[in-house]
């Protein structure tokens, strides 16, 4: 589970009247009925812009269309009403450009999403680009893991725009996240406050989170301290991604601190927090400690997964329990829960330990 920042769309409209969400709804449902069928997604955009109040002055209610597209994340739909703008001569401004980007963002391809920030720039008038499109874009690229484009566009933002959002900060601080780069990720959470920009949760997790990657697990402590001085308290995500860097770090005793902290606080921990704290205990060698919470994970009705009960038989192998890693296995069966590699391998590995190989091998036969 991941924190979400506000869509950069939302940060300012293109359309000064609202436009009905049922109408929009249908006709973007009739122009992806017909995708793939460029001749009958401008015959339908035609007839709409006569009839439907929104898009008679052409250009406005396309931005709504857009946006609409980019949560349904079909970018092929979304470049048809753009060949039709150009064939129906319809002016295009930063508005359009944005919610085109957005639905590069939502499709993962930073690539088009690139060469839209070209087109801005070769239209006749170029199209000044704002912090919403950058924002865009730099998500498209944090998406990919393409931290070097990221910041790139962050550096470009810098110069060109006045804008005091964070959205694009925390976007080029995911994509350090997902590019392992942990010590860029600081920078920028410096540059963004050098310039009177407060970090938000999202920003503290996505910190977090990148420590976590790269391993810097007193680093990834020191920003959960620094945010809840920041007043954002215990927030689930933030802890998880701490805790998981602890894990990382054999950290087991913070780990456990950190988990029951969460829990003295109110919030309840995701089926994530309770799977890392597990991880952290196995990792410690706390195996009865790391069963227990399997056990409380279970008695709150939360989902288990395949990853938690990937923790549970680690767990078991280091306690030599066979008999409870077989019961889990079964269990698993019961929930329906596929089996993969790493349980196969962390069952194996427990029953060779208790030399009972041959059992397992009964077993899976």
């Amino acid at each position: 589970m991941r924190l979400r920042d506000t869509d950069p769309l939302t940060l300012r409209s293109g359309t000064s009247q609202p436009v009905p969400n049922s109408t929009l709804e249908e006709l973007v449902d009739r122009l992806i009925q017909v995708s793939g069928r460029p001749e009958e997604i401008h015959a339908e955009l035609d007839e709409a812009r006569i009839s439907l109040p929104f898009l008679k002055d052409g250009g406005r209610g396309l931005t709504t269309i857009l946006s609409c597209l980019a949560r349904r994340r079909n970018i092929k739909v979304a470049m048809e009403i753009w060949h039709w703008m150009d064939k129906s001569n319809i002016p295009k401004c930063v508005y359009h450009y944005n919610s085109l980007i957005s639905v590069c963002e939502k499709c993962k391809d930073w690539r088009m999403a690139l060469d839209i920030l070209q087109w801005m720039d070769k239209a006749n008038p170029p199209v000044q680009k704002n912090e919403i499109t950058y924002s865009a874009a730099i998500s498209a690229c944090e998406k990919s893991g393409n931290y070097q484009i990221a910041l790139d566009l962050l550096d470009q933002m810098e110069k060109t725009c006045e804008g005091k959002s964070v959205i694009p900060y925390n976007a080029a601080i995911s994509a350090c996240e997902k590019g392992l780069n942990s010590v860029t990720a600081l920078r920028i959470f410096d540059r963004m406050k050098s310039r009177n920009i407060a970090p938000t949760v999202v920003t503290y997790s996505a910190l977090i989170s990148a420590c976590e990657k790269c391993g810097q697990w007193k680093l990834a402590l020191d920003t959960l301290q620094e945010m809840k001085h920041a007043g954002f308290g215990c927030n689930v995500i933030a802890y998880s991604a701490a805790i998981a860097a602890l894990a990382k770090g054999q950290e087991w005793q913070l780990a456990l601190q950190l988990f029951r902290e969460l829990q003295e606080s109110g919030e309840t921990p995701s089926v994530v927090t309770y799977n890392t704290t597990m991880t952290a205990l196995e990792r410690g060698l706390q195996w009865e400690k790391a069963l227990d919470l399997f056990d409380e994970m279970k008695r709150n009705h939360l989902p288990v997964t395949v990853v938690s009960y990937g923790s549970a038989l680690s767990a078991c192998e280091k306690g030599y329990q066979y008999i409870q890693c077989l019961d889990y296995l079964d269990e698993m069966t019961e929930r329906g829960i596929p089996k993969n590699v790493i349980i196969f391998g962390a069952a194996m590995s427990c029953m060779e330990k208790c030399r009972k190989a041959g059992t397992f091998v009964c077993y899976v036969l």
